[in-house]
């Protein structure tokens, strides 16, 4: 009967190193906090040029904002996949440059978005949009050079209008089509704003393909965003083709920002 038992403790060692070796040949996915304070030490690093807000703009600054959602990625044919949860609070960052401003959201460590844009007589005329992701340690980031017509400022906007753009890269492409839905009020710590609420519809084609849908609802007089509902479907195309679903839903926090 000892030698059943040697048996058997054999075969269970096996299954532990083999189990070993498996964990370690497939990448971790990791989740990583924003640090406090970060958005605030990135905005003083990169800030160029007067503090204070134009006529018709937000202040600069770091704006806090509820979070709710997540990210998620299935490639492999299903071997690899997970989950990032949005939760808690996440920071938009209005960063002066040359030109105009750098709109920064920032969720993750491992998962942010900025909007460029510079100032024309008649309002901002996008430049370009910056994505970051990371799974399992493999980092995505895509920049998106856009040629997009004026978009008038919030002031300016009236129910109904409506205009195309697009933005590419060398492999892929964003055309956007955006709408103005009409004037709401918006809700924000007991106090009530009129903001304009605006439904931007991108077709991701390409490399990166799929659809997005992005609601925003952005104070009337300056044009501060107060809530935004997004959804993301699309896929990569690559090495390993995975399958993206993003969603989530943010609420300003703070009105004045932190600098």
């Amino acid at each position: 009967m000892r030698w059943r038992r040697y048996i058997a403790i054999g075969a269970i060692s096996c299954l532990v190193v083999a189990g070993y070796l498996v964990w370690r040949a497939f990448p971790r996915d990791r989740v990583e906090p924003v640090a406090a304070g970060e958005a605030v030490r990135i905005f003083r690093h990169r800030s160029v040029g007067p503090l204070s807000a134009r006529p018709g703009e937000p202040e600069p600054g770091v704006y806090r904002y509820s979070t709710s959602g997540e990210e998620s990625v299935d490639a492999a044919l299903g071997i690899l996949g997970t989950s990032h949860r949005y939760g808690g609070v996440s920071t938009i960052s209005l960063i002066p440059t040359r030109c105009g401003i750098v709109q920064r959201w920032e969720v993750l460590a491992t998962r942010w978005t900025e909007v460029a844009g510079c100032r024309e007589q008649d309002g901002y005329r996008l430049v370009s949009v910056d994505e970051m992701h990371e799974f399992f340690g493999v980092r995505r980031r895509v920049l998106y050079e856009c040629r997009e017509p004026v978009r008038p400022g919030t002031t300016k906007l009236r129910p109904g209008m409506r205009w195309k753009g697009r933005c590419a890269t060398d492999d892929s492409s964003r055309e956007s089509r955006f709408r103005v839905l009409g004037f709401e009020r918006v809700r924000v710590g007991g106090r009530s704003f009129e903001a304009v609420h605006t439904m931007t519809r991108l077709r991701l084609l390409g490399k990166y393909s799929g659809s997005a849908s992005q609601e925003d609802w952005r104070r009337r007089g300056d044009g501060l965003l107060l809530r935004r509902i997004s959804r993301t479907d699309g896929s990569v195309d690559g090495a390993v083709s995975a399958d993206y679903v993003e969603s989530y839903e943010i609420k300003i926090l703070t009105l004045q920002p932190d600098r």
